[in-house]
């Protein structure tokens, strides 16, 4: 019940601050770089990200879990999730280089504090918080 509170005041003050947390956004090459730094899960704070300009690091307790490279697309990376009106809608691919399967992730928002993200696969939604730089 405390965590179910606590999401919905931060998806409230989201909204406040003009994050479009529930709206299809496209990222421009402007912003692609906002993407970049270390981000740590509203949901579960032990998990954390490290994006830099060509790839991401997984972290779980502080500990690396997985290196992956990623792409900003203004298309869907999931053949199987096609949304009418997608040329509105940006789309974070993540995969590794010599694999064949990728996550593909619809970005819902992109702030300099919040990072929003969807999986096609079960729309389970993703907010990441970003770190102060160290």
């Amino acid at each position: 019940m405390k965590i179910v509170i606590k999401s919905s005041v931060i998806f409230f003050f989201l909204l406040l601050n003009n994050c479009k947390y529930f709206s299809h956004i496209i990222i421009s090459v402007d912003e692609r770089k906002l993407i970049e730094g270390e981000w740590v899960s509203v949901q579960d704070s032990a998990y954390s990200l490290n994006i830099s300009a060509s790839q991401i690091i997984e972290y779980y307790n502080q500990e690396q879990q997985d290196i992956f490279k990623y792409e900003i697309l203004n298309y869907s990376c999931d053949t199987a999730y096609m949304k009418s009106g997608e040329e509105k809608v940006s789309f974070f691919k993540k995969y590794k280089e010599n694999d064949s399967y990728i996550f593909c992730y619809e970005i819902l928002g992109l702030t300099k504090e919040y990072l929003s993200l969807q999986y096609t696969v079960n729309a389970k939604r993703i907010l990441f918080r970003r770190e102060p730089v160290k």
